[in-house]
């Protein structure tokens, strides 16, 4: 306490003469308004001075507690943007530019996201979840128009740029957020919710995530495997082949020509230690470019005949893990191959060349 009963005078070196803070608070069942009014703040100690309504009392308080309640009307209204937890949603659709990209995760495949249009092709489920998880996170940076009158000023008409999610089970979008203009002075984008009227500004980086077209939200893995559930490995060449395979005992054999179960097999037990390098090795290997989908034009990239053909096989699939190696590019920035994951033609880092060669000899 700085004043038990302070005269008008010592009132007003506390600044409490014309206060231009007070807080109301009510509390209990009764809701009993109890009122605080600050003053002005110390010129030093980082304190303020304050005075609670129907008392004459000056306290001292901390400085903070004042910034607290200086607060404007947008440090009380809701500022989400997405409420929808992202692990919850099967559709994304993004249109950027009148360039329009549909995302689906199908009931049977789990966690494999898929671009249905304007190509079939695997998404990269990172991106996917980053995306829909910045609008979940982020915030509305400012609330700039209540009841636009015209949404052409905030070019939010037509809409060019919008991202819409679906909940798992929903047939209508969830939500949707229209992108307009940006605001160069502001640093933000305009943009609304499709069912609210309300325009406020999003930060910069919220549409840079926005894709400019499919290929950028296309998965970059070649395969995709269980590595503890791969039981065997063939690598043809055009001379020859290498087939390895694990036991029971987990213990990994090279079977020779006919052989087929490694249980029986009389070949030399190949080191563990080279497979799981191997495995681990081609798991990081990211697509550079797509070049060409399905079969189409395989002579060209020398994968008619590829100079190396890769199967993995894991425990309880009737079909392997294909990659082809064929040959390297023209601009010699990489090597291209076919993957029968994507069922594509890529161009990849051409080092997986010596990575097969060195693995299996």
């Amino acid at each position: 306490v700085m004043d038990e009963n302070p005269t008008q005078e010592r009132l007003a070196e506390f600044g409490l003469i014309n206060p231009q803070l007070e807080v109301t608070l009510r509390v209990g069942r009764e809701l009993t308004p109890y009122t605080l009014i600050f003053g002005e703040r110390a010129p030093t100690k980082g304190v303020a001075f304050a005075i609670l309504k129907g008392s004459p009392k000056v306290y001292r308080v901390l400085a903070d507690a004042r910034a607290e309640a200086d607060q404007s009307l947008y440090y009380f209204r809701d500022k989400t943007i997405f409420r929808t937890e992202p692990n919850m949603v099967d559709k994304v659709e993004i249109v950027k530019d009148n360039k329009k990209i549909k995302c689906e995760l199908p009931m049977e495949e789990k966690g494999k996201w898929e671009i249905v249009s304007p190509v079939k092709a695997r998404a990269d489920m990172i991106k996917i979840i980053e995306i829909v998880s910045k609008f979940k996170d982020s915030e509305v940076k400012e609330f700039i128009d209540e009841e636009p009158k015209d949404l052409k000023a905030y070019g939010l008409y037509p809409v060019k740029t919008k991202l819409s999610i679906w909940l798992s089970g929903d047939e209508t979008p969830t939500e949707t957020i229209f992108i307009g203009d940006r605001d160069k002075k502001k640093r933000g984008y305009f943009a609304k919710l499709e069912k609210k009227d309300n325009i406020f500004l999003i930060e910069e980086n919220m549409i840079d995530l926005l894709p400019e077209d499919a290929e950028e939200l296309r998965e970059r893995s070649i395969l995709f495997f269980e590595e503890e559930k791969v039981n065997k490995i063939e690598v043809k060449y055009p001379e020859r082949e290498i087939i390895v395979a694990k036991t029971p005992e987990f213990e990994w054999k090279i079977l020779k020509p006919g052989e087929s179960d490694p249980e029986t097999s009389s070949g030399q037990v190949f080191d563990f230690n080279i497979v799981k390098d191997f495995l681990k090795n081609m798991r990081e290997f990211k697509i550079k470019e797509f070049v060409s989908e399905g079969h189409e034009g395989l002579k060209t990239f020398g994968l008619d005949k590829p100079a190396i053909k890769l199967l993995i096989w894991e425990e309880g699939n009737k079909t392997p893990h294909e990659l082809n190696i064929g040959s390297i590019s023209g601009k010699g920035d990489g090597i291209y191959v076919w993957t029968g994951e994507q069922d594509s033609v890529v161009l990849i880092d051409e080092k997986i060349r010596e990575v097969v060669k060195e693995s299996f000899i």
